[in-house]
């Protein structure tokens, strides 16, 4: 596939004016389509290629508006291209750190700051979601390492979108020293997003009654191969059990790279079809429900106040919502719809404490957590991460049930916005 907006990248980036000193008026700044809005022409099975050969045409007819860059880079990950769109995206962010995603009606009510990082699309909270068709209108600041912070527009509130990684760190310490006095109020500060990394979730969750979460450990690929061969036993690593174990490469998301290993025969073979420097790894904890079903629930943890998102149920304990038969089981269905409409009776009356104490010990206003229950029934926390994407995007024919509740996460996040901007 040729793509001529690459071909025109490196000199937009040269003839784009740079990140201005004093605060530009919001107009002015390159306005994009942005994540929301292609994913969802994507998720619905609409041809996304006759937008890709639009905004490489306007690329092509002005190569002083980089925007048209930053949505191709998303579109290049959707087609399987995540590495030219990374190289596109940086070539954008070269030129310009400033993008716009303009609210519904034109005229904002409030105006969000969101500091992000370059990256792929689970490197930042996928906001636009929560703000899509409100009176919000967020400024993307992105923060490079080497290069200065943009100042953004006059706002009424910001919000620290890059989520916990690796590359993160720098881009974390950067806002650290930049957000220290901040004029407006800042949401998900810097300092306490790092809490909901892998190895240091579960000692945020130390002591929380009515959790269980498994210790996380990072190992080098010499450890998990002397454990494989017998030479280190698995208890030397994990201070809570040994096999079977859940490994994963570091920094991989989505289930890349996740297995369950039973013993270290299955450890050796995962090495070889997953080589990489470090991985994670985890005790496996059973909990499959009576009826022999796998179920994940994501929760929306919004001011403290926790909101459903979805159920899926499997009978693969690596559980996802798109391949876990949603769509084909009115069963399924219907019990996703039960938890939905009656999570306050119901799922929150007996996980509500946890979450509330998860936010009290973060500190953040906004987080994700995908998680299930034990057998005894308790909390079993799989993952809590700021950029969880939480999306209104299923069919509302094959779900009709989860657009009220959808936009009633929606609100409880606009809600907060205004409340702590006063």
């Amino acid at each position: 596939m040729t793509l001529p907006a690459l071909n025109s990248a490196s000199a937009a980036a040269a003839t784009f004016r740079r990140p201005p000193v004093t605060a530009p008026e919001p107009a002015t700044i390159p306005a994009v389509i942005g994540l929301a809005k292609l994913a969802t022409m994507k998720f619905r099975g609409q041809d996304i290629m006759p937008t890709y050969r639009l905004l490489a045409s306007r690329l092509e007819r002005d190569q002083s508006n980089v925007a048209p860059l930053m949505d191709v880079a998303i579109l290049d990950q959707f087609l399987g291209f995540p590495q030219r769109a990374l190289t596109i995206q940086s070539a954008a962010l070269q030129a310009c750190r400033l993008f716009r995603v303009p609210c519904a009606s034109g005229t904002p009510r409030l105006r969000l700051v969101g500091f992000c990082m370059a990256g792929p699309i689970n490197a930042n909270i996928p906001v636009e979601f929560l703000i899509e068709g409100s009176e919000v209108e967020l400024i993307l600041v992105y923060v490079v390492p080497g290069l200065p912070i943009p100042m953004p527009p006059d706002h009424d509130i910001a919000m620290v979108l890059a989520a916990e990684s690796e590359p993160a760190r720098p881009v974390f310490t950067a806002l650290e020293t930049v957000l220290a006095r901040w004029p407006r109020p800042v949401l998900d500060l810097p300092d306490r997003v790092p809490l909901l990394g892998r190895e240091s979730l579960y000692r945020l969750a130390d002591g929380v009654v009515g959790v269980e979460i498994p210790a996380t450990v990072r190992v080098d690929a010499e450890t998990l191969a002397a454990i494989a061969a017998g030479e280190k036993p698995i208890e030397e690593a994990l201070p809570d059990g040994g096999f079977p174990i859940i490994a994963r490469p570091v920094d991989s998301h989505g289930g890349q790279g996740l297995e369950r290993l039973d013993d270290p025969g299955a450890a050796q073979a995962y090495l070889t079809r997953c080589a990489v420097p470090e991985y994670y790894l985890s005790r496996f904890v059973e909990y499959r429900s009576a009826d022999g079903q796998y179920r994940k629930y994501r929760i929306a943890v919004i001011d403290g106040v926790p909101y459903p998102s979805h159920l899926a149920i499997s009978d693969h304990w690596m559980v996802h919502f798109l391949n876990a038969g949603m769509t084909d089981s009115e069963a399924k269905k219907a019990e996703e719809a039960r938890f939905l409409e009656r999570f306050e009776e119901e799922f929150a009356a007996r996980h509500g404490a946890v979450l509330r104490e998860l936010a009290v010990r973060s500190g953040l206003e906004y987080f994700g957590v995908d998680c299930s229950e034990t057998r005894d029934g308790r909390l079993l926390l799989f993952e809590a991460d700021t950029s969880l994407i939480v999306h209104n995007m299923d069919s509302p024919i094959e779900f009709p049930y989860k657009d009220r509740r959808m936009r009633r996460l929606f609100h409880a996040f606009q809600a907060m916005l205004y409340r702590r901007a006063g």
